[in-house]
């Protein structure tokens, strides 16, 4: 996989709730809450599992070339919250959920090899006051299983190396 998953689902919504990259964010990416209406969407990968992590030794195609494959397999928690000054964050929940389960999240999925678990979450209302009005916020957290892959070339000694070996004890 060459991109973490939470650019993909990032790239989903967009896609499928039909919002800009003025609209989604990446938590912790110094946005400001905007003034205006409509629906906003932050992304935030809140924990991450590794429960597979391994090597492999293949060869390569230069002579006596070998190549270390490395392989992890992890599970991340993935946060999705939605926002709005109106009751549009209330109002599209279920047009989020519906969007992780389409077409194109499901193509998407097989492109970059990942998967979005069942979704049996509840969206969690964090609403909260924000100076003089309030901001509506709901929070869906999301499992997410995912691999990444890294190949590398196995550097050895030259294999033109020739050792002397003394025995001679006045040598010693």
């Amino acid at each position: 996989m060459n991109q973490e998953p939470i650019i993909i689902l990032r790239d989903i919504i967009k896609n499928q709730l039909s919002l800009t990259d003025q609209d989604v964010w990446l938590f912790n990416q110094d946005f400001k809450i905007p003034q205006t209406s409509g629906l906003f969407v932050v992304l935030e990968k809140v924990n991450s599992i590794t429960f597979a992590n391994n090597n492999r030794f293949v060869e390569n195609d230069a002579e006596d070339g070998i190549n270390e494959v490395q392989t992890i397999n992890n599970q991340d928690e993935i946060a999705i919250e939605l926002f709005s000054k109106d009751r549009t964050a209330q109002t599209r929940q279920d047009e989020v959920r519906m969007a992780l389960n389409s077409f194109f999240a499901r193509q998407q999925y097989e492109i970059f090899q990942f998967r979005v678990a069942k979704i049996n979450n509840p969206f969690i209302n964090i609403s909260a006051a924000e100076g003089t009005g309030m901001l509506n916020r709901f929070r869906l957290t999301v499992t997410v299983l995912s691999w990444t892959e890294r190949i590398a070339e196995v550097v050895f000694y030259d294999s033109n190396f020739t050792a002397d070996i003394k025995t001679d004890p006045v040598l010693q």
